[in-house]
C-alpha cells in the first residue's frame, strides 16, 4: 500500500518551510553562495578551498550508479550535515 504525500505550497523560503532556526539569515546565505557562484564565476575547486579555509570538512564519493538505472546517467548530490 502507498502512502499518500501532502503537498503544501512554498512559503518562499525552504528553511522557515522546514522549520529550521535562523530561517531568513539561512535563505540569505543561501541567496549568497549562489549569486557569488553565478556572478563570479568560482570554480568547483575554488568553492572547495572556501569551505576548508572556513573550517568545513569537504567529501565527494564517486560510486557506481544503481543497476535498476542502467540507461541513465550518474547524478551528483550535495549534502551539507
Amino acid at each position: 500500500m502507498s502512502e499518500k504525500i501532502k503537498a503544501v505550497p512554498s512559503s518562499g523560503n525552504v528553511f522557515a518551510d522546514l522549520g529550521l532556526k535562523d530561517a531568513e539569515e539561512r535563505l540569505a546565505k543561501a541567496e549568497l553562495a549562489i549569486r557569488m557562484a553565478y556572478l563570479y564565476g568560482f570554480s568547483t575547486d575554488q568553492l572547495i578551498r572556501f569551505l576548508t579555509a572556513l573550517g568545513q570538512d569537504v567529501e565527494i564519493v564517486v560510486r557506481d550508479r544503481p543497476r535498476r538505472r542502467r540507461n541513465a546517467k550518474g547524478s551528483l548530490t550535495v549534502r551539507a550535515a
